[in-house]
């Protein structure tokens, strides 16, 4: 096997994973929590936004995602 694609594969499963696995954990418990927490739920993902930055890793995981997917 082609080392390209072992590498390639390697990108896909595991930035998917991530990408999958954050997408379920903040749909289905970090959503819920900062409605139901109202003002310190609003400021827990803001700071989760702004300073964690996490929209950056789930758009990095998306792409990674995506391209080693059209690349196998």
């Amino acid at each position: 096997m082609h080392y390209l694609t072992i590498i390639l594969r390697l990108l896909h499963v595991v930035a998917g994973a991530f990408w999958f696995g954050g997408s379920v954990v903040m749909g289905f418990f970090v959503g819920p929590t900062v409605a139901a927490t109202a003002e310190a739920g609003q400021r827990f993902m803001g700071s989760l936004i702004n300073k964690a930055r996490i929209h950056i890793a789930f758009t990095v995981a998306a792409t990674l995602t995506i391209r080693a997917g059209l690349g196998l």
